[in-house]
């Protein structure tokens, strides 16, 4: 589930309540963004959160490299090795700079198109630093990679979305910048 609205969990909750008035059982799994679990944490949803278990799937941060090679594995015929196309050193800086496997296999589709463009086989480091995103890791990436985008920051810190995207650049008052910080820092984050 992308997006569970207020509305759309305390209807879920009644019709959990119903079906266990008559005996029956029904588990409602949802899956999202760490925002989901916040969300579900605020005391406005406490009728929800509590009847809530979280579970928290992390275990594949641990297995990016694996991934990776599974990628390959899947892709390349039997006869040629992922050394063949791409260094060792290569595979450990995209897998290390990314977080999540869209962006690996995004990643490395745009590393093989440019080492495929200026002729390099294997692929090196410096390809791979040459497509790599440079505010990868910035704020503003780690927020909508944990579902945050600027309507639920302007929601959670109060403000308009100009305000939001001043902030996010950099360029906002300092003051109001250190308030959006520590609101931002209490979501677990950042």
């Amino acid at each position: 589930m992308l997006s569970a609205s207020n509305p759309t969990l305390v209807s879920l909750k009644r019709l959990m309540e119903l079906v266990y008035s008559n005996d029956c059982k029904l588990a409602v799994i949802l899956a999202g963004h760490p925002k989901l679990s916040n969300d579900l944490k605020r005391p406005s949803m406490e009728q929800i959160g509590a009847r809530s278990q979280i579970f928290y799937l992390n275990h594949w941060v641990e297995n990016k490299l694996h991934y990776g090679s599974w990628l390959f594995e899947q892709c390349c015929n039997k006869d040629v090795t992922q050394g063949d196309i791409i260094t060792a050193e290569a595979m450990e800086l995209l897998i290390n700079s990314l977080v999540t496997p869209l962006q690996i296999s995004h990643y490395l589709s745009r590393s093989l198109e440019q080492g495929y463009t200026v002729g390099v086989k294997p692929i090196t480091p410096d390809i791979i630093q040459s497509v790599l995103v440079t505010d990868l890791n910035s704020p503003a990436a780690e927020l909508s990679r944990h579902g945050y985008n600027i309507q639920a920051l302007c929601e959670i810190l109060n403000a308009r979305p100009a305000e939001i995207r001043t902030y996010l650049q950099g360029h906002l008052n300092p003051n109001r910048a250190q308030d959006f910080a520590k609101e931002i820092h209490k979501l677990g984050i950042i």
